[in-house]
């Protein structure tokens, strides 16, 4: 997302820029957003006990 949105100057892991720049070019900022959202989500429903296996398995099937 931040190279995405011209914020390159925030990368923490600089060596992996050339990777990240290449990601960028294939993804959308509303694929990047909804990713994110759904990242949250599943922050959230381990919070709420659900199955972690679960969880993140759904999450790695939402991966753009």
């Amino acid at each position: 997302m931040l190279i995405k949105c011209d914020n390159s100057q925030w990368i923490v892991n600089v060596d992996q820029e050339a990777s990240l720049s290449t990601q960028a070019e294939r993804l959308t900022r509303e694929t990047i957003t909804a990713f994110m959202h759904d990242i949250r989500a599943a922050g959230e429903q381990l919070e709420m006990n659900a199955n972690p296996r679960l969880a993140l398995e759904v999450l790695m099937l939402r991966m753009p």
